[in-house]
C-alpha cells in the first residue's frame, strides 16, 4: 500500500532525525526512512560525541558554515531535549617544539573561522591544566563540549514521532521512480510516495542520489576503531586532549576524549574499507591507540581498556587523496525536489542543528506550511535514574 508525504526523509541518523524534528514544527506530513532496527544505527551512534568549535575545517567552506552555525546552538539544542551536554574545552597538544608552529596555524583559522577564546598556552600552563599530559605546547580551546550522540538521535527522533512524523524502521530504500511532487520510493515494506526527498543515508548517500539519477558522488567507507577506559581512569583527564592533526591524514589523529557517562574513549583509527559493515575491531589497532595515546598520556596503562567499538566515516575523498572532503548539501538540476546531504563525517554531529534549519528553509519554500501545534520544544524522552 503505497503512502503519500510531503517530505521522505532518507536516513535516521543525527541529521536526518535533526531534519526531521525541524520539519516537525510545521504542518507537514514527514517520514523518515531507516534502513537498520533503530536509528542512530550507523556512524551516529558510533562516534565521539565531541561538539567541535570549527577550529580543524577550511575558512569558506560549507562544512565551517554549518560548523560554526550548529556549534552555537547545540547548547541549548541539548537542553531543550535534555540531552547531556559538558562544555569541557579541548587542548590541542604539540608533543615536541617542531609542532608549536602549527598550533599558530590552527590559531588563525579558528579566528578566521569565528571561533572565541582561542590563546596558545606553553608547557607550564599545559601541565596546571592538565598535569597527566606530556607536550611542549598546546592551543587551547575552551568552548569546545562533548554530549552523547545516540541519547540526541533517539530523543531527536521521539521529539519528531510525538509531533507526527512517521519513523519507518527496517525500510531501506531500494529504489526511487517519479520526479518532484511526485516520487515513489520502493522499500521492502511497500511503496512510499513523497513530494520532496532529504537523502541523508550517510555512507550509502551516494547510492541513493544514483538511485535518483544523480551520479555526482562516491562515498568511501573509512572505519574509525576507539577504546573505551574504565571510569576509573576518568580522573586522568579534565577536558579533550587532541593532537596537531597529521598533515593529509584520513582524521584528526588519536584524541582522548571524557563522555557524558564518565568514561575516556581513546580513538579514532583511520582505516578505508570497501565494506560500510565492516565495524569490527581489531588487536592491531588497540595496540596502536594504546600507543599513540601514551605518548601524551604515560599514566596510560592497558588495564584501563574496558572494550573497544568502531565506526564508519563516509568519506568523499579516497585514501591516496587523504584529508578531508566538504559537505554536500544541495538540490542539484538533474533530481530537483531531492535535498542531498553527502559525505557527512566530522563535525556532522555538530552541524546536524544548523544543516536541519537550511533543509527546513528549503522544505518550505516548496511546501508553504503553518505552525504545528503539537511540536514540543522542552521534550525529554530519556529517564535517568
Amino acid at each position: 500500500m503505497s503512502e503519500k508525504f510531503d517530505v521522505a526523509i532518507i536516513g535516521g541518523g543525527v541529521v536526518g532525525c535533526a531534519v526531521a524534528r525541524e520539519l516537525s514544527r510545521y504542518q507537514l506530513k514527514v517520514a523518515v526512512l531507516e534502513r537498520a532496527a533503530d536509528v542512530a544505527r550507523g556512524t551516529s551512534g558510533k562516534n565521539s560525541g565531541v561538539v567541535h568549535t570549527g577550529i580543524n575545517v577550511p575558512t569558506g567552506s560549507v562544512k565551517a558554515k554549518y560548523n560554526v552555525a550548529g556549534a552555537e546552538m547545540f547548547e541549548e539544542y541539548c537542553d531543550d531535549l535534555d540531552v547531556p551536554f559538558h562544555r569541557c574545552g579541548k587542548l590541542i597538544v604539540a608533543l615536541g617544539e617542531a609542532e608549536v608552529p602549527d598550533l599558530d596555524s590552527l590559531m588563525a583559522r579558528g579566528v578566521a573561522n569565528g571561533v572565541p577564546d582561542l590563546e596558545i598556552i606553553d608547557r607550564a600552563t599545559l601541565k596546571e591544566m592538565e598535569p597527566n599530559i606530556e607536550g611542549a605546547a598546546a592551543l587551547n580551546v575552551p568552548t569546545a563540549a562533548i554530549a552523547c550522540p545516540y541519547t540526541l538521535t533517539i530523543a531527536l527522533a521521539e521529539s519528531a514521532s510525538e509531533a507526527g512524523v512517521e519513523i519507518m524502521l527496517n525500510s531501506p530504500v531500494t529504489g526511487i521512480k517519479g520526479e518532484q511532487g511526485a516520487f515513489e520510493l520502493e522499500t521492502p515494506n511497500g511503496t512510499v510516495s513523497a513530494g520532496l526527498i532529504v537523502n541523508s543515508a550517510g555512507l550509502f548517500s551516494d547510492k541513493v542520489a544514483r538511485m535518483a539519477g544523480i551520479k555526482r558522488w562516491r562515498i568511501w567507507p573509512c572505519r574509525g576503531e576507539y577504546l573505551i577506559l574504565d571510569k576509573r581512569a576518568g580522573g586522568l583527564i579534565n577536558g579533550m586532549v587532541y593532537p596537531v592533526p597529521p598533515k593529509g591524514g584520513a582524521g584528526l589523529g588519536i584524541h582522548i576524549t571524557p563522555t557524558t557517562d564518565g568514561n575516556i574513549l581513546l580513538g579514532p583509527s583511520a582505516d578505508y574499507t570497501n565494506d560500510s559493515d565492516d565495524v569490527r575491531t581489531t588487536g592491531r589497532i588497540r595496540r596502536q591507540l594504546l600507543k599513540e595515546a601514551s605518548e601524551f598520556l604515560p599514566a596510560l596503562t592497558p588495564r584501563d581498556v574496558i572494550t573497544a567499538y568502531s565506526g564508519m566515516r563516509p568519506k568523499l575523498v579516497t585514501a591516496k587523496e587523504g584529508g578531508f572532503g566538504d559537505f554536500v548539501i544541495e538540490e542539484v538540476p538533474e533530481a530537483l525536489g531531492v535535498m542531498n546531504l553527502v559525505g557527512i563525517e566530522s563535525p556532522g554531529l555538530t552541524a546536524a542543528p544548523a544543516i536541519a534549519e537550511h533543509v527546513s528553509s528549503w522544505v518550505r519554500e516548496r511546501i508553504p506550511a503553518k505552525k504545528n501545534a503539537d511540536f514540543i520544544k522542552k521534550w525529554s524522552s530519556v529517564r535517568r535514574t
